[in-house]
């Protein structure tokens, strides 16, 4: 589980190269533990950079990540990728630098954790959910 529990905490990706990355994030809001509220993000950008893929939660409410996913769209270059979480004040590596070949992606399952596919197939998991 990964959670945003505060308005400056965000989960954000770091690239090393000017591919076309394609993210696509989903979450869910609790303001109480009878108040849950879903939350979507897509984009798609061209690094090197860093962008945000999930942003900063509204006061008083908890978001838990419930699935990423991180797409090199380029058909010959790997990227370099970093994923982090920054409070506001502190940067913790999730997933530490990692070459995301061309045609490959990274996702993340809340429950699963995160692992990364080629055409279909999932060639690598992490240990960390």
């Amino acid at each position: 589980m990964i959670l945003l529990s505060n308005v400056t905490s965000v989960l954000q990706l770091m690239t090393g190269g000017p591919q076309i990355i394609d993210v696509s994030a989903s979450w869910m809001d609790a303001t109480n533990p009878s108040v849950v509220t879903p939350g979507e993000l897509n984009i798609q950008f061209a690094g090197p950079g860093t962008v945000t893929l999930v942003p900063s939660p509204p006061v008083n409410t908890q978001r838990n990540i419930k699935y990423v996913s991180i797409a090199n769209t380029d058909v010959v270059n790997p990227v370099n990728v970093t994923i982090q979480h920054f409070d506001g004040v502190t940067t913790s590596i999730i997933q530490t630098l990692m070459s995301l070949l061309a045609g490959y992606t990274i996702f993340y399952e809340d429950g699963r954790g995160w692992y990364m596919m080629f055409q279909g197939a999932v060639v690598s998991r992490s240990r960390n959910p």
